[in-house]
């Protein structure tokens, strides 16, 4: 009996000794727990710094690519500008050519000169006389004259008179086509 008590007073100790050791364990477990708290504050601060931090992530990567489009849009307009200020330019050379071309279309459909030539030397005033006497024969005041319109006129037929200091000489009246 004496050795069966001993070896329950063993075991009640032992368990004594591991209760206490239990006891000390919940003990530093509750401590632990009071420390954990700032830390779980920590984390929970910690994961909503996390998740405004990845909100303004995309917001700036949502604000890059606005920006490239609008950077592009604006490259994109002062090219078109370009373009215009060059196509305008083009125009303008085309207009340029253009009336050019309406110009030279129009010396080319000159169809008669004529050319009187009216003397002014006064030492042959007898033969000066007969020339004026003469261009006034073949004058017509309506072939010169801006306000008529003439069908001669609308098919850019024209009339030139040169006056020339030269020796008195018979009127020359020559049809010449350009």
């Amino acid at each position: 009996k004496r050795a069966l008590q001993g070896e329950i007073r063993d075991d009640v100790t032992k368990l004594i000794s591991r209760r206490h050791s239990l006891v000390d364990l919940l003990d530093k477990q509750d401590e632990l727990r009071e420390d954990l708290k700032p830390i779980e504050e920590n984390m929970v601060k910690a994961k909503r710094v996390k998740r405004a931090l990845e909100e303004m992530h995309r917001m700036a990567v949502a604000d890059a690519s606005e920006l490239r489009v609008l950077a592009m849009e604006r490259n994109n307009a002062k090219t078109n500008i370009t373009k215009r200020s060059q196509s305008q330019r083009k125009k303008k050379k085309v207009e340029v050519t253009t009336s050019r071309s309406t110009h030279s279309k129009k010396s080319k459909e000159v169809k008669a000169v004529e050319i009187i030539v009216l003397s002014s030397d006064t030492s042959d005033s007898n033969s000066t006389d007969e020339d004026y006497a003469t261009f006034l024969k073949t004058y017509d005041p309506q072939e010169f004259s801006p306000r008529a319109s003439s069908s001669g006129e609308e098919d850019g037929s024209r009339c030139t008179v040169e006056s020339k200091m030269t020796l008195p000489e018979p009127v020359k009246e020559d049809s010449k086509s350009d």
